[in-house]
């Protein structure tokens, strides 16, 4: 009795044996899933698993993209200050992938002798150094003094838009160095000992004689002053082109 319990029992665990090794799934069928998209800034990750017992077989290394190039996008255009700048770049990360120069200085774009972007002086029409404020409830400019370096000064007639009409008492005082200064028939007022102390001046004015509202101490060290001379039928001089033989 022994002997039959021991073979059936053998034979029992045979066949569980044989069942186990026929139900060990073959992975015949795998599905992907994606853990992490590639990109062009770095890899991505992949699993494979069987569709049937689910089992993870693996992880695959998904390569890095190549970067999409953009057109060209305008950083900065170019100025009397600058160059222009331009650049592409991937449209996907905005990685930067090329930058080159857009185009070369330009000229001043001057406004009544300011240059509108970055305030340069055109000597042509002024003089940099000359110090401006505004008078009579902000419709006029009044010139109050000049700090530059140039012996020639250019006073303009208009500054910003608005008219220069007066200069005022001690505005060029003790400029020693200066040799020539241009006066434009906009300036309608002088204060008192405006050109004090300038012994090598000369004075360059738009008017054929003394305006009445230039006091009478205007040109207290006698400066030598050049008039207008008159012209039958002239409509004025523009003094941002003096005349001929002014800077001589």
């Amino acid at each position: 009795m022994k002997k039959i319990l021991s073979v059936f029992l053998l034979c029992c665990c045979a066949m569980c044996l044989f069942g186990l090794s026929a139900c060990e799934c073959s992975h015949q069928n795998t599905t992907e899933q994606v853990l992490l998209e590639a990109t062009c800034s770095g890899q991505g990750l992949k699993i494979v698993s069987c569709t049937h017992c689910e089992k993870k077989l693996e992880q695959e290394v998904i390569p890095k993209l190549s970067h999409q190039e953009s057109g060209w996008i305008v950083d900065r255009q170019a100025s009397c200050c600058d160059q222009g700048l331009k650049h592409k770049e991937c449209t996907i990360c905005h990685t930067v992938l090329l930058t080159e120069i857009a185009g070369e200085n330009s000229q001043h774009s001057y406004i009544y002798g300011e240059c509108e972007v970055c305030g340069d002086i055109d000597d042509a029409y002024m003089t940099d150094g000359l110090s401006f404020v505004l008078i009579n409830n902000d419709s006029e400019y009044q010139v109050v003094a000049y700090n530059g370096a140039s012996i020639q000064v250019i006073i303009p007639q208009i500054y910003k838009g608005k008219p220069v009409t007066s200069i005022k008492a001690n505005a060029f005082s003790d400029c020693d160095t200066l040799i020539s200064v241009i006066i434009p028939d906009s300036v309608q007022t002088i204060g008192a000992n405006a050109f004090s102390g300038c012994e090598k001046l000369t004075i360059h004015c738009d008017f054929e004689s003394k305006p009445s509202g230039w006091d009478s101490l205007w040109n207290s060290s006698n400066c030598t002053v050049v008039w207008k001379e008159k012209q039958e039928g002239s409509g004025g001089s523009n003094t941002a082109n003096p005349p001929s033989g002014w800077y001589d």
